[in-house]
């Protein structure tokens, strides 16, 4: 099935085979788009990021903008409403342990409650040392205790998320304090310890002991940092730090063992230098791939074997080309395609492809349902009509009458676990849940496939086989089957086994009983 926001036309895809070898010569990529053309607030993007549901989240100048795959659903704030996003330009984006996602903006920070679809948001007190030591955000990042730490241009601050509490680390003429105010970015080391770009100065706070050191520019040492003035930051497997030099456009490796830098004054394939750059952004990918976003000069990958970068260019007029040269976000997703926040919107696309393949959608087909045993019929959040079979399930686009169907294949295990569908639900998130004959599904509308949910002893034989499938008016997602009564629980991510009573079919009424 074609999905709105991809090119017309046959799509080529890239694969790259990760060997030394492989990067001697750079991969062709072709990139997907995502604008304001297919529901997007804004075209300007800063961030990007992935909740536990698979969903995109995506922050603009003018909103925060949430993609399921099919439509980009737009939240701004509203004024008057404490529960809606604290402001339209959306800085950061990250989501944490617990699959919370997280918003930092240009006036406050907030993470999206999923149950009440809503945000709840926190402001700067002058009065209250316990809250955030500035209103406008530039990073979010999580330790290994589950502490939050949050950059913004006035000071750096840890919040416990479970007592809701901020403590603020501001710089001061100690010998133990921070280098300055003006956070930048914020990475961790193998070794735990927790760095801080600023903008004067490089940070180290040892989380044991909660002391700072500080890195500055000597130019009496070609070793130490080019500059004072840093930005954004990469930390590779090895310890070694990736940050970027204001002052001198420099990337610098900087090794967090020896305390000694490596010095980057290109990013061309050849020796030559570009155009006076700035770096957006630095990532590294889950296969060690160094990624470089920048200012007006497009996307780059470092190739160790040459030592250099090369660059990838927008190129307007093809459509499978990066689309702008100003790349100011890198993410990548659960199915490790890379994503890109840039100056034209959204660009998609996978690293691992290293030669042009013919990819086909699956095809929509207008004729009839190829079965008669219809077991349950839902609507989408788009007002498709999810219709359970014994020959699986099949999704109607009601303006063009056409079907998509899915059914199980036994050597994917992100396709449906059964072809017999007894029940079809979506909940108050949109999430569209299957019941069949064995287990439970959960459709990801990002790479459209399914989360099976598998019976574990004694705690959810429930979902074995399931009748019924019911959104509570609280929330809740709960699991009817021979196997007694389950519940879907949100913030753990899990299935709880409430009652081994057998379960027909069951359904809320208007009072919320059961």
């Amino acid at each position: 099935m074609k999905r709105p926001w991809q090119p017309s036309g046959i799509l080529l895809f890239v694969i790259l085979v990760v060997t030394p070898a492989a990067f001697a010569q750079p991969p062709p990529l072709q990139f997907q788009h995502l604008t304001d053309v297919q529901g997007l607030s804004n075209n300007r993007v800063w961030a990007i990021t992935q909740d536990k549901y698979g969903l995109i989240w995506i922050g603009a100048n003018d909103g925060l903008n949430r993609f399921d795959g099919y439509k980009v659903d737009v939240y701004r704030n509203e004024p008057g409403n404490k529960n809606s996003l604290p402001d339209n330009f959306v800085r950061c984006l990250f989501t944490d342990s617990h699959g919370v996602v997280w918003i930092g903006t240009a006036n406050g920070l907030a993470y999206y409650d999923s149950r009440s679809n809503s945000f709840q948001s926190f402001f700067q007190d002058s009065i209250d040392e316990n809250s955030l030591p500035g209103n406008n955000i530039s990073t979010i990042k999580e330790d290994v205790y589950g502490i939050l730490w949050i950059g913004t241009n006035e000071g750096l601050c840890s919040f416990d998320v479970k007592n809701k509490r901020f403590k603020r680390f501001l710089h001061a003429d100690t010998t133990n304090s921070i280098s300055a105010n003006f956070i930048r970015d914020i990475e961790f080391a193998p070794d735990g310890s927790m760095w801080i770009s600023t903008g004067k100065g490089l940070n180290r706070l040892d989380l044991s002991t909660m002391r700072f050191t500080s890195f500055f520019h000597d130019p009496k040492d070609s070793r130490t940092l080019s500059g004072n003035i840093l930005t954004k930051m990469g930390m590779d497997k090895e310890g070694n730090l990736w940050v970027s030099v204001n002052e001198t456009n420099y990337l610098e490796c900087f090794n967090t063992r020896t305390y000694r830098v490596k010095h980057f004054t290109n990013f061309t394939e050849k020796e030559s230098r570009i155009p006076a750059n700035s770096t957006r952004d630095i990532f590294f990918d889950r296969k060690g791939r160094l990624w470089v976003g920048t200012d007006t000069e497009g996307l780059h990958l470092f190739l160790p074997g040459k030592n250099i970068f090369y660059q990838y260019k927008a190129d307007i007029l093809d459509p499978n080309k990066l689309q702008s040269n100003t790349v100011t976000g890198i993410f990548q997703d659960n199915s490790n395609m890379i994503w890109l926040a840039t100056y034209a919107g959204v660009e998609r696309f996978n690293p691992d492809e290293s030669k042009f393949i013919l990819y086909r959608p699956k095809p929509i087909t207008t004729q009839a349902l190829t079965t008669n045993s219809v077991q349950a019929i839902e609507e989408d959040p788009s007002h498709r009509l999810w219709i359970g079979t014994f020959n699986g399930i099949f999704i109607m686009d009601r303006k063009t009458g056409a079907y998509t169907n899915y059914q199980r294949n036994q050597k994917d295990l992100h396709s449906l676990s059964h072809n017999v569908v007894q029940s079809v639900c979506r909940d108050k998130q949109g999430n569209m849940w299957i019941g069949t004959m064995a287990g439970l599904n959960l459709f990801d509308p990002v790479h459209k496939d399914f989360r099976r949910f598998y019976t574990k002893k004694d705690s959810v034989r429930g979902i074995a086989f399931i009748h019924s499938i019911v959104a509570a008016g609280n929330g809740e997602v709960l699991i009817g089957g021979p196997g007694g009564l389950s519940m879907y629980d949100f913030e753990n991510d899990s299935v709880h086994h409430w009652s081994d009573e057998p379960v027909i079919i069951f359904f809320e009424e208007n009072r919320g009983i059961l």
